[in-house]
């Protein structure tokens, strides 16, 4: 790798609006690195389908028949039951697209609703 290559790693990699840092006892989270507009993709992750299996406890929906494995931080985006995130699936293109769902601002953890029963209790609970 080149200076030139790494600058332009450096580059790319402050563009980018979020961050998977800890967030405490969830584990691993991720955060906004500035603000998101409401309707603002903020990533886009190549998948790979997976078959459906009862245990696939981090595998995303794909459909009536799989699930698929997320290659990007949104694996790493926690649940709430309030989110400030959307998915959108694009089934051509094996990809899912995190899509803010309202104003996020510098430093806040960004979530999604699960939208399946939870095998742990959600933080949420009690607030």
């Amino acid at each position: 790798m080149t200076p030139e290559d790494v600058t332009e790693f450096q580059l790319a990699a402050n563009a980018c609006p979020i961050e998977v840092r800890s967030a405490g006892s969830k584990g691993r989270g991720v955060f906004a690195r500035r603000d998101i507009a409401p309707g603002e993709i903020v990533e886009v992750s190549h998948v790979v389908p997976i078959p459906k299996e009862p245990t696939n406890d981090h595998a995303f929906w794909w459909g009536e028949d799989s699930d698929c494995l997320a290659m990007g931080k949104v694996s790493f985006v926690n649940h709430s039951d309030r989110p400030n995130c959307r998915l959108s699936h694009d089934f051509d293109a094996l990809t899912i697209s995190l899509i803010a769902a309202k104003s996020i601002v510098t430093g806040e953890e960004l979530s999604i609703d699960y939208d399946v029963p939870l095998w742990f209790r959600s933080q949420d609970e009690g607030e």
